[in-house]
């Protein structure tokens, strides 16, 4: 209700465990370290419900994770502990949590040894009392699905979620597949940021009718990795 919660993550040391909340108070901010994550995760969305705070996909101790942690937010020492596993791995998603339920679009899953690379554009749903997995539809522009991977997510009211940003699907999947077909490898971080066709379109999702409507384009929301 009050603080600020930075969950995992890496730095230059790597993959980190470590949470803490951030709380401002008299105008001084106070840091609080939380109970550490079970694993390491990076590249994970967050978000919060009821009291609750979930952690979504990333990479599980370098790993692309399909799971889902949460942890009591009433509770200062609480421990982190595992929903439902996603259906897939994804790295890099966005989330939200209503209703009752835990929605996620986007993110990506690497190529494996018996899989290719995949830029996800549809979503997923949990619904949070019965632990089951159902598929939600996917954003689109101009009949178009796009992904939300490494775009901003954030839950408006108790009915409409908010989101904006990610990248190209057709260029991040070029990259990660490893075809560099586009452009060549070595010059692939090195492109004008208008390459990249990051998601320029400020879109809503309403839970209640499962549509999603698109508010138009602003070039200040073209962004990747972005918080919100």
């Amino acid at each position: 209700a009050d603080s600020l919660m930075v969950i995992g993550g890496c730095n230059a040391d790597g993959p980190s465990k470590r949470c803490y909340s951030i709380h401002v108070e008299y105008n001084r901010a106070f840091l609080r370290e939380l109970t550490s994550l079970p694993v390491a995760i990076d590249n994970a969305a967050g978000c919060c419900l009821d009291h609750k705070a979930y952690l979504v996909g990333g990479n599980v101790d370098g790993k692309p994770s399909a799971k889902i942690y949460w942890r009591d937010l009433l509770k200062r020492r609480s421990e982190w502990k595992e929903l439902a596993d996603m259906p897939q791995a994804r790295v890099q998603p966005v989330c939200a949590a209503l209703d009752g339920k835990l929605l996620v679009w986007g993110g990506f899953t690497p190529a494996g040894d018996s899989c290719q690379a995949v830029v996800h554009t549809g979503g997923l749903v949990l619904d949070l009392a019965t632990g089951e997995w159902s598929e939600v539809a996917a954003p689109t522009i101009d009949g178009k699905e796009i992904t939300l991977a490494g775009g901003s997510m954030a839950a408006l009211n108790e009915h409409t979620i908010m989101a904006f940003g990610g990248v190209n699907r057709e260029i991040f999947t070029d990259a990660i597949s490893g075809q560099y077909a586009l452009v060549e490898k070595d010059k692939y971080l090195l492109q004008p940021a208008e390459w990249y066709r990051f998601n320029a379109h400020l879109l809503t999702f309403d839970i209640t009718t499962g549509q999603w409507t698109d508010l138009g384009a602003y070039p200040s929301l073209a962004r990747a990795g972005a918080a919100i």
